[in-house]
């Protein structure tokens, strides 16, 4: 047998075996990667984890194949250098993306060298070796060994150029028709894709395999994420409508009601309006809420205007007044902006600011976001709370509430916090207990019982938060901001919903509409009519605080809703609801254009 091995190696040594053999490890390393990541703290390898389905096999081939293409350019001994120097640099690309994920649940990315404020924004440690980090290295010792004891190999191996075309051209050729076949004909398996950017990094990797996301990060951040060139006619178009946005109404009781008092915006998942100070089967789905209407300001006239990035279009309407991009999610394509936010402001009032999301800080990019765009100066990612509720999602709404009261104690005042609720994300699963509509049993296993049953919940937890801030004496100095992120039930659920066993017609007509409820104690309950949108709570709620118009009026899109004498909202397909004059209509439906634009070219960078 030894005689048999030492001759299959001497036929072997002058042929261009270790291309392929890199190719199988460069493949191998890249499921291995996969396999990996997700599982807790990174730390050990779990097959079952890597895939979210049936992967595009092919892509994922043809993009190691890809990878390690250029050796065959080399010959001689220089096929072995330079293949080794491949499988040196992605492993240890391999592992440094280990030890970010580790940090963030994301990975490193082109923008952060082109935006070195986003790289690290938690200023977590982010060198976190673990003994697993070995299993890319292990190779490349035995491969070097190899190598400098066998000088005389691959000393006649010649140049492969016809090799290099063939694979190239292969393989791009098959990733361009998975992206074909997949993407833009939807004939893969469900839930595969290519060239798609998911809300979760780790999704976006196991589709594309670590190669082929890298690639596809450098692609649409440097054809994406740059700033967009504004020719001279739309320079002046933005110019004239933010003249044209500007009322000149003089300042009315309302302003600075809320002067210096901590707040607290909650943005409630799926939360619509239509189930406040409404029942079902003679039970209020949210009393807590409509209890707190005799001491609010609610905004009952205000539409969503949410694009593709869902709940994180309602984070940059809140916190900036611009309307999302027409295209992608701004989280992911414009994480850096110089634009006027709600943080930044209130900073300059002499509060401090926390932003606060019981999630990963790479789902959705949201922790990029809002230290690189908002400049919240304080962010409680998951790893700030403790993780011992679980309701649908992640950390139920109850748990994170009580966290979150014990936490603002320490907080120097006045403060501004921003936290976003998870439990009424559909499909709306609460456990029995938590349950408090009594429904009957067929309405109860429908999605519209289910998202009932989330809302009554959500609002039993938001009670008790309220009531701990009263107790505690610090209600008064308090406001507390309660808006609905997006449609709920009718907007993703509308075939199922269809089947409810519910009399009346109340719950069947999706409108559009989120509540918009401004809370104190002292404040003498209103309902605020004017028609309005999600980008307008910026404007409105600073108005309220008492922050100069004239900082922020002309760079955002958003009305002040207490002070306005125009009524419309435009929504994401085009459309303006309410009511807007004949010389208002054209300049209301260019509002999402220009918005666009402000934030594509970082329009207020250099302003």
């Amino acid at each position: 047998m030894k005689t048999f091995l030492k001759n299959a190696f001497k036929k072997l040594r002058y042929k261009d075996y270790f291309w392929f053999l890199s190719f199988l490890i460069i493949l191998t390393k890249s499921n291995l990667f996969l396999a990996i990541f997700r599982t807790p703290n990174s730390a050990y390898l779990d097959f079952s984890t890597m895939y979210f389905g049936v992967p595009p096999i092919g892509t994922h081939i043809f993009f190691s194949m890809l990878f390690i293409a250029p050796v065959l350019l080399f010959k001689g001994r220089g096929k072995l250098y330079s293949a080794l120097a491949l499988n040196v640099i992605l492993s240890i690309m391999l592992v440094l993306n280990l030890w970010y994920y580790r940090a963030y649940q994301g990975f490193y990315s082109i923008r952060h060298i082109m935006h070195p404020e986003l790289f690290n924004p938690l200023a977590r440690s982010i060198v976190n070796f673990k003994i697993i980090d070995i299993i890319f290295f292990i190779d490349i010792i035995i491969l070097t060994v190899h190598i400098f004891r066998n000088k005389d190999i691959y000393k006649n191996i010649k140049r492969n150029a016809g090799g290099f075309v063939i694979v190239t051209a292969l393989g791009c050729g098959w990733i361009f028709f998975d992206h074909l076949m997949i993407d833009v004909w939807e004939k893969g398996m469900p839930g595969q894709m290519v060239f798609r950017n998911s809300w979760a990094p780790f999704q976006t990797m196991s589709n594309l395999s670590p190669i082929g996301y890298w690639t596809y990060d450098i692609y649409r951040t440097l054809n994406e994420g740059r700033d967009y060139k504004l020719s001279s006619q739309e320079e002046e178009k933005i110019s004239n409508w933010l003249k044209w946005k500007k009322e000149n109404i003089s300042d009315n009781n309302y302003k600075a009601i809320l002067k210096g008092k901590n707040i607290i915006a909650l943005q409630i998942e799926s939360l619509e309006n239509f189930v406040i100070n409404s029942k079902v089967h003679n039970q209020e789905v949210t009393p807590n809420l409509n209890r707190m209407l005799s001491n609010s300001l609610y905004f009952n006239n205000l539409y969503e205007q949410n694009s593709g990035g869902t709940s994180s279009d309602a984070d940059l309407m809140f916190n900036t007044g611009l309307l999302p991009t027409k295209e992608g999610a701004v989280v992911f394509r414009y994480p850096s902006r110089e634009v006027e936010t709600l943080p930044k402001l209130l900073q300059g009032k002499g509060y401090k600011t926390i932003s606060a999301k019981a999630e990963k800080p790479g789902s959705w990019n949201w922790v990029e976001m809002h230290k690189g765009t908002y400049k919240f100066q304080e962010v409680w990612d998951i790893n700030s709370f403790k993780i011992d509720e679980i309701i649908g999602l992640g950390l139920s709404d109850g748990s994170a509430l009580s966290q979150i009261e014990e936490k603002i104690k320490d907080i120097k005042k006045p403060y501004y916090l921003n936290y976003s609720t998870l439990s009424t994300h559909g499909p709306f699963e609460i456990p029995e207990e938590k349950k408090y509509l009594k429904l009957p049993e067929n309405l109860d296993k429908n999605i519209l019982g289910a998202y009932f049953q989330s809302l009554r919940y959500m609002d039993e937890e938001v009670g008790r938060f309220i009531k701990k801030l009263e107790e505690s004496g610090d209600l008064k100095d308090t406001v507390i901001v309660i808006y609905g992120d997006h449609g709920g039930v009718h907007k993703f659920y509308s075939e199922e919903m269809a089947d409810a066993e519910l009399s009346g017609d109340w719950w069947k007509k999706y409108d559009e509409k989120i509540p918009f409820i401004i809370y104190n104690p002292d404040i003498k309950g209103e309902v605020i009519e004017t028609v309005g949108g999600t980008a307008d709570m910026f404007s409105t709620t600073a108005y309220l605080i008492g922050i100069e118009e004239d900082k922020f009026i002309d760079k955002s899109y958003g009305r002040i809703l207490v002070k306005t004498n125009r009524n419309f909202a435009l929504l994401e397909d085009g459309r303006i609801m309410g009511e807007a004059g004949v010389n208002d209509k054209p300049y209301v439906s260019e509002a999402r254009d220009i918005s666009d634009m402000i934030i594509r070219s970082n329009y207020f960078k250099s302003r």
